[in-house]
């Protein structure tokens, strides 16, 4: 039960303020565009005509970078493994060769 209130809480803790910036946005947006409007309506066009094409661009970058440091944690990762696969194979052929030699204690001595 205390899991599900943590939980709880903490879902609330996230979506309260995003609501609320999420409102926030939107009237301030509103605000300042009819502002802008009221102004100068052919520079409020030249101000919001961009904004479609940079959105479009932001998002293809961002698509881009995140898809380039997906691929460079994926190489890390591969190295790494290889390191780990080609250490193992060190030690099962160093394992194979002691199987293959006859224990004999007088050498010891």
């Amino acid at each position: 039960m205390n899991r599900i209130t943590e939980d709880v809480s903490r879902v609330r803790m996230y979506l309260g303020p995003a609501i609320m910036y999420v409102i926030n946005m939107i009237f301030l947006f509103s605000l300042v565009i009819s502002k802008m409007f009221y102004v100068s309506s052919t520079l409020t066009l030249y101000v919001l005509i961009p904004l479609p094409i940079l959105v479009i661009t932001v998002f293809y970058v961002s698509n881009k970078i995140n898809k380039n440091s997906l691929l460079d944690a994926s190489r890390k990762n591969k190295k790494i493994i290889n390191q780990n696969n080609q250490l193992d194979e060190k030690r099962i052929s160093i394992l194979n060769d002691l199987k293959k030699e006859k224990f004999n204690p007088k050498s010891f001595l």
